[in-house]
């Protein structure tokens, strides 16, 4: 339970009652003790460490990657808005839903050239 500052009989110029944590004192104490929580372990299984194939595959596939990155950040920016959400925030998710269509495109086309030329 949390302790109470003490409140003087003449309510005229005092202090509302307030929690001591109210301060943001055991809020700061708290979060310097606080470690850092993975939320999802993703420590490689039995140690192995990801080859130069899948490196390279990581790498092909990065514009779509950074293309479905924007668009989460703009449907964030619109569901934050919420019903202020602007005819621009609107806009920018479109942009970005494009974006990642051209990029899966893109990818699927070099797949298709690569299995063509092998």
């Amino acid at each position: 339970m949390a302790s109470l500052t003490s409140v003087p009989d003449d309510p005229g110029d005092a202090p509302a009652v307030a929690p001591a944590e109210a301060s943001g004192v055991a809020l700061i104490h708290l979060m310097r003790e606080a470690q850092p929580v993975a939320m999802i372990h993703l420590s490689p299984v039995g140690g192995e460490e990801p080859t130069a194939a899948e490196l390279a595959t990581i790498e092909q596939e990065w514009p779509l990657i950074a293309a479905e990155l924007d668009l989460l950040e703009a449907e964030i920016s619109c569901i934050t808005a919420g019903p202020a959400a602007s005819v621009l925030d609107r806009r920018r998710v479109r942009r970005a839903q494009r974006r990642v269509l051209a990029a899966g495109r893109e990818l699927v086309a070099d797949e298709f050239a690569t299995d063509g030329a092998a």
